[in-house]
């Protein structure tokens, strides 16, 4: 924007040849795209040294994860956190982990990711999540992580919640499971 500003500047002062300069070089926006490609593949490269590490270390032999794709961009979401949804990536580390999965025969199952992080997994009952930690009123308090991922590998094998259940017929399951259990 600034190369552009300074073209402005330059027909405005009658100097034809440094405006058509930055036209043809277009400096402004090749450095933008030099600076995000770096960016991007700095982070390509931190995500499968991490993912290369995971199956390295842990060696598992099934990968439980939530599915996280966000079908519609109505006015639900605010301007802000559409544009860093669009911008995170999270379709190449899906690509790189399945890829990454197949070729070391490790399974891998994608579940229904609504509520898991908002519900005790000891108990099932609605908590609080702030930040790195989730509090229920019944079972105290667990790092929120930690609950969230019990309550992903234990949704594989919910028989009510599939795939494609709407996150609040989801919503009804769990509130009439808590009112089961009083």
């Amino acid at each position: 924007n600034r190369f552009f500003a300074l073209r402005r500047k330059y027909l405005e002062e009658g100097n034809t040849k440094k405006a058509e300069n930055i036209l043809k070089n277009n400096l402004g926006k090749k450095k933008y795209r030099n600076n995000k490609n770096k960016h991007n593949e700095t982070v390509k490269s931190y995500i499968n040294k991490n993912i290369n590490e995971f199956i390295k270390s842990e060696k598992p032999k099934e990968v439980v994860m939530e599915n996280l794709d966000f079908v519609s961009w109505d006015d639900r979401y605010p301007k802000s956190v559409k544009r860093k949804l669009s911008r995170w990536i999270k379709g190449y580390i899906r690509d790189r982990l399945e890829y990454k999965f197949k070729l070391s025969s490790i399974e891998f199952t994608y579940i229904n990711p609504a509520y898991t992080s908002q519900i005790c997994s000891k108990c099932g009952r609605f908590g609080i999540r702030n930040v790195d930690l989730f509090t229920c009123d019944n079972c105290g308090e667990i790092h929120a992580d930690i609950n969230a991922s019990k309550n992903i590998l234990e949704r594989k094998y919910d028989k009510e919640i599939k795939m494609f259940t709407s996150y609040k017929k989801v919503k009804e399951i769990l509130e009439s499971r808590i009112a089961d259990t009083k």
